[in-house]
C-alpha cells in the first residue's frame, strides 16, 4: 500500500542538483564524517527493508548517492538517511555523496523534506506530515508544496486531510494496515464513534475500498420513513443511489416539468476539492 515517489527530485529547488556526476560535487566521504539530518521527516524505517537494501549493497554497492551539505568541520546529510544506514549495517567503511551547497536551516529543512517525499518509499501518513512541515514550517503554500513535487493541490489537499483522522487510524495507515483508499472514504463520515466503528470493520473483514464507500454513503442517506416525499420518482431515487456510491457524498435529486437538478453536499473545503478533482477528472479521461 506504499505511495510512488512523487515528483522531480533535487532540481525542484535547486536547478541542476540531480547532476550527480558533476565533477567536484561527487564526493566518497567516511560515514562518521556525515552528521545526522535534524529536519528528518522519516519516522521510520523497517527492519527488513533495510536487511534487504544492506544485502543489496553488499552485492552491488550504493547505486545513487546521498546528499550532503558542509556543516561544522563535516558534512550533514540532506536525504538518503535510509542509503546511510543500510550501508553500515553492510560494514561500508565510505559512502558516495553528492555535495549541495545550502544558505540558511530553512533551506536544509526544504530540501529535506521535499527530497524524501521525492525519493523515498514513504507511506500516506509520512507524506502528509512532510507536506505539513512545509507549509507550517517553511510558510508554503499549497499551491506552491503541490508545484514542488509535481502533484496537483488537491492531491495535497487530500493528504493533509489525512492528519485530522483519529490517532487509531492514522497509526493503521502508518503501519500499512488500510490504504489511503480507505483513510479517505472514512474521512467522509463526520461521528468519529461511528467512523472508528467503520474502521475496525474494514480491518476485521478485509472491507475494499468501493465497498466501504458504498457504506459510508448508504449510512449518510439513510433517513426516517417520515422525511421521505410519498410520490419520489424510483428512477430519481436509483441514480441517487449510484452517485452516492461513486462520490461517496449526500447527492440529491430533484426531477422537475423539464430536467432537473443535481446537488452534490460537501462538509469541509478538503471535501470539496476532492469532489472537484473527481469530476475534473472524467474530463481527462480518453
Amino acid at each position: 500500500m506504499r505511495g510512488k515517489a512523487l515528483g522531480r527530485g533535487l532540481s525542484a529547488l535547486i536547478p541542476g542538483a540531480e547532476d550527480e556526476g558533476a565533477g567536484e560535487n561527487l564526493l566518497q566521504l567516511r560515514l562518521e564524517e556525515i552528521l545526522p539530518n535534524p529536519y528528518q521527516p522519516r519516522e521510520a524505517m523497517e527492519a527488513e527493508s533495510l536487511r534487504e537494501l544492506a544485502d543489496s549493497i553488499v552485492e552491488n554497492g550504493v547505486i545513487q548517492p546521498i546528499s550532503v551539505c558542509r556543516r561544522d568541520n563535516g558534512y550533514q546529510l540532506i536525504s538518503g538517511g535510509r542509503r546511510l544506514k543500510a550501508a553500515k549495517m553492510a560494514g561500508l567503511a565510505t559512502i558516495p555523496a553528492f555535495l549541495i551547497e545550502i544558505q540558511s536551516d530553512e533551506q536544509l529543512l526544504e530540501l529535506a523534506i521535499v527530497e524524501n517525499l521525492q525519493r523515498e518509499d514513504m507511506n500516506p501518513l509520512e507524506i502528509a506530515q512532510g507536506f505539513r512541515r512545509l507549509i507550517d514550517e517553511c510558510g508554503w503554500t499549497q499551491e506552491q508544496v503541490a508545484q514542488k513535487v509535481g502533484k496537483s493541490r488537491p492531491a495535497v489537499a487530500n493528504f493533509l486531510r489525512l492528519l485530522k483522522l483519529p490517532s487509531e487510524i492514522r497509526q493503521a495507515l502508518k503501519e500499512d494496515k488500510i490504504s489511503m483508499g480507505h483513510a479517505r472514504a472514512l474521512l467522509a463520515v463526520e461521528d468519529e464513534a461511528q467512523m472508528l466503528k467503520l474502521y475496525r470493520k474494514v480491518v476485521k473483514e478485509g472491507i475494499p475500498v468501493n465497498r466501504l464507500e458504498k457504506i459510508i454513503a448508504a449510512q449518510k442517506t439513510a433517513v426516517p420513513m417520515s422525511h421521505r416525499t410519498a410520490d419520489k420518482n424510483p428512477y430519481l431515487t436509483e441514480i441517487e443511489n449510484r452517485l452516492r456510491g461513486i462520490y461517496a457524498t449526500k447527492v440529491t435529486v430533484t426531477g422537475r416539468k423539464k430536467g432537473g437538478v443535481i446537488e452534490f453536499a460537501y462538509f469541509s473545503q478538503e471535501e470539496l476539492e476532492r469532489l472537484l478533482e473527481m469530476l475534473e477528472s472524467v474530463n481527462r479521461e480518453p
